[in-house]
């Protein structure tokens, strides 16, 4: 059998020369071995899952990539409380694949996420600041694109989106 010590090998190997989708079998094999093997919240298993993310991301699938994290950061809450700066750093990763997603409603639960990091990172609050600008582009191509088709009442009902935004 493949040890999960040549699986992280060589999922380390493929992730770090971009080899995203060569990399996400590999690190699928890895997650489930270390995960029977040490279960979820070991470093092992944390180390898979994040290799996992960044090639699911890299391959386009940003959605299955917050997936994998989601299992991560459920487990890592219920074993160290949400405080805990390994479960702040899974959240952060989170974050990022919903940012990557791009939608109002990706950009909305990345924000989430982040808020109760922000008060004790600087790198949480600048990406929180961004996640906030790419929200508001997101809405002001959506108010464009209403009233370009002359869809008044959806381009004030996404401005009042976009205001409620602002002062939260």
């Amino acid at each position: 059998p493949i040890t999960i010590r040549a699986l992280a090998n060589t999922a380390h190997c493929l992730t770090t020369t971009k080899q995203y989708d060569r990399a996400v079998p590999v690190c699928k094999l890895w997650l489930e071995q270390s995960r029977e093997l040490h279960g979820m919240v070991h470093d092992n298993t944390v180390n898979a899952v994040c290799h996992l993310s960044l090639a699911l991301n890299g391959s386009g699938c940003h959605q299955e990539a917050f997936e994998q994290l989601q299992q991560l950061y459920d487990a890592q809450v219920e074993a160290h409380g949400v405080e805990h700066p390994e479960v702040h750093e899974t959240a952060t990763k989170m974050a990022a694949c919903l940012g990557s997603v791009g939608t109002e409603h990706a950009l909305h639960r990345a924000l989430a996420l982040l808020r109760p990091y922000t008060a004790g990172s600087d790198s949480t609050r600048q990406r929180s600041s961004q996640l906030r600008r790419e929200l508001r582009a997101l809405h002001e191509r959506e108010v464009r694109l209403a009233a370009s088709q002359c869809d008044w009442s959806e381009a004030a009902r996404l401005s009042k989106v976009m205001l409620q935004d602002e002062e939260q």
